[in-house]
């Protein structure tokens, strides 16, 4: 039996919770390129439009991120690698577009709940990546594959006899 392992998914779990935990308005579609800012200034409905679609996006791309790194801890194979780099590629980059989007709303006065998603958004960056998108794929392609020797690593005693971490894990 496999342990979990907690890597950058843990961090879309964290974020989607989070979000999940109060209901928000309906989804608004919200410009927030430049030229949006300067024309109208942001609403706590666009702050509560944002939270919404940043939930829906979370929730959907933290699905596909459990479903590969479950395949990928359990069927550690260069194909399952790779399926596990490309979500983590995806998750990467939408957690630090939504994290750097979530700081437009930094000076609005927000209920207790909408503040709190926003700040647990910008602070879910535990593994920040760079901003060419090549880049980006080449970061999660190496932490897949640290997973992948984290999962089969073993233990050898002086004797010759070794141990998985699933046996490791058993004994303690």
């Amino acid at each position: 039996m496999n342990t979990p392992r907690f890597k950058l998914s843990m961090s879309a779990l964290i974020v989607a919770s989070t979000l999940a935990l109060t209901a928000c308005e309906a989804e608004i579609a919200i410009d927030t390129s430049d030229s949006a800012q300067t024309e109208k200034p942001l609403t706590k409905q666009d702050a509560n439009a944002f939270i919404a679609k940043a939930e829906q996006e979370l929730s959907e791309l933290y699905l596909e991120s459990s479903r590969a790194e479950w395949i990928y801890a359990n069927f550690i194979t260069h194909d399952t690698s790779a399926l596990s780099a490309e979500v983590n590629r995806k998750m990467t980059e939408s957690v630090v577009r939504l994290a750097n989007q979530a700081a437009q709303f930094d000076d609005l006065a927000l209920d207790y709940d909408a503040r709190r998603k926003l700040n647990k958004l910008k602070l879910a960056l535990t593994l920040p990546a760079p901003q060419d998108a090549e880049k980006t794929a080449q970061l999660s392609t190496i932490v897949a594959e640290l997973g992948g020797l984290y999962g089969k690593g073993k233990y050898c005693k002086d004797d010759g006899s070794c141990l998985s971490l699933g046996d490791m894990t058993a004994k303690m």
